[in-house]
């Protein structure tokens, strides 16, 4: 029988404007309920998504809270991969 396992990651989206030009920001906030240090500075969004990838991570769900279409509120992804 396939055994799994799972990965939880909280991802936060910060606003910023620069000269009028709003930009909405997505960083990963929490990984399996852990708040990362200084996780406003970290990798963009993409590039952690890509290092899941190539962990063989597979995301399994999403599902995004509080949406508004000045700030998209927070988004939770569920990933899954094989048991070694």
């Amino acid at each position: 029988m396939t055994k799994w396992e799972y990965l939880s990651i909280t991802v936060a989206s910060t606003k910023t404007i620069t000269i009028g030009n709003p930009r909405v920001h997505r960083k990963i906030q929490k990984i399996n309920e852990i708040q990362l240090e200084n996780w406003k500075e970290g990798l963009p969004f993409y590039e952690h998504l890509n290092q899941l990838g190539e962990q063989g991570w597979e995301m399994v769900y999403i599902n995004e809270s509080d949406y508004d279409s000045d700030l998209p509120g927070t988004a939770f992804l569920f990933f899954k991969r094989r048991k070694e």
